[in-house]
């Protein structure tokens, strides 16, 4: 019954990223939608403290918390106090409260995004993450310079200082209509209008004009349970089992194969969704790849030798930090890593 559950989601959500329903009722649906999409969320915080919200485009698969992750690293090397917002999305229960994450956290009680945020920020300096509701994380937070909102793209009664629409490079607006036509989040101008900047993250060039573009290759993984790094073409002669549980794991299936790794078992399975016993029957693969945030609902006692997390290079995240820096006055920090383009000057 799982497994019939969790395939009815993963065709749902392929039936939205490819936009197949296309009748009058799936349209007059979408219509309704996107009249009703609301870009901007209620959100309070004390005078005083530099924000950033960091929204995307589409249901899933802009980038958004990879963003938000990068961003946060990149300024707390600045020496600034940087807290990150993030909503508990996969944890048991979502709470009505907030807690300050930490990387040997469980995604059942936050979420495997907070897991996956605290992980890649644990050992900097001045970063932290808050996961639960956003009102009650902001309370935990003061004392910050910068609060950064995951999945937020702009807010009210005060707007943001600045908000950063994520798109995939390729295909910025998904399939071009809100759901369930579609997996826009909401009509194209309303996303541009309430955004300061666009950000369009991927391996492929985009076309929209004043993007700010952060190019990531997959190029590594690293053992979950050793620590140890290899290149992805270390494993091209191994039976690979990929285990995923993302937005867009046709993405994620596709960067692997075209690193020339034969992928002999596939597991898709739902954003958000833990992995369970997926794990237990290894017999028929020598390495199991995954991404962070599928590798942050690991269980324990799945931990081995032959679970391996992918790791990308990012290219192309200082001039989003100068903005945030040049746009939110945060002055008197150590600003001299930051590389300011002719466009930002």
């Amino acid at each position: 019954m799982n497994a019939v559950r969790r395939s009815i989601r993963r065709r749902a959500a392929e039936q939205l990223e490819q936009g197949r329903a296309s009748g009058a009722l799936a349209r007059g649906l979408s219509a309704v939608w996107a009249r009703r999409a609301r870009v901007v969320r209620s959100i309070h915080w004390p005078d005083g403290v530099a924000t950033v919200g960091v929204g995307g485009a589409t249901l899933g698969g802009n980038g958004v918390t990879p963003t938000a992750i990068d961003l946060a690293r990149e300024l707390a090397e600045l020496k600034l106090r940087v807290a990150l917002i993030v909503r508990d999305y996969g944890a048991r229960r979502q709470s009505s409260s907030a807690v300050r994450v930490a990387a040997d956290a469980s995604h059942v009680d936050v979420g495997d995004e907070a897991v996956m945020a605290a992980t890649a920020l644990a050992g900097t300096r001045g970063a932290s993450v808050y996961a639960g509701r956003r009102d009650a994380a902001v309370r935990m937070a003061s004392g910050s310079d910068l609060l950064i909102f995951d999945g937020v793209l702009q807010a009210a009664p005060r707007p943001f200082d600045l908000a950063v629409l994520c798109v995939h490079a390729s295909t910025p607006w998904g399939a071009g209509r809100c759901p369930p036509a579609g997996d826009l989040r909401a009509p194209v101008d309303e996303l541009v209008e309430a955004a300061d900047v666009v950000v369009a993250r991927g391996p492929t060039p985009c076309t929209i004009p004043g993007a700010l573009v952060i190019e990531e290759r997959l190029e590594s993984a690293r053992c979950l349970q050793t620590a140890q790094s290899l290149p992805l073409s270390a494993f091209t002669g191994m039976r690979v089992g990929v285990v995923l549980t993302v937005a867009r794991p046709s993405r994620v299936l596709a960067d692997l194969e075209k690193s020339g790794i034969r992928i002999t078992r596939k597991v898709l399975l739902g954003d958000h969704q833990s992995l369970g016993s997926v794990l237990a029957d290894s017999s028929d693969v020598d390495a199991w790849l995954m991404t962070p945030k599928c590798a942050a609902k690991v269980p324990p006692g799945h931990v081995s030798e032959r679970v391996w997390v992918t790791r990308t290079s990012v290219m192309g995240l200082q001039p989003l930090a100068a903005r945030v820096l040049q746009t939110c006055n945060l002055r008197g920090y150590d600003d001299s890593r930051i590389v300011t383009s002719d466009a930002d000057k």
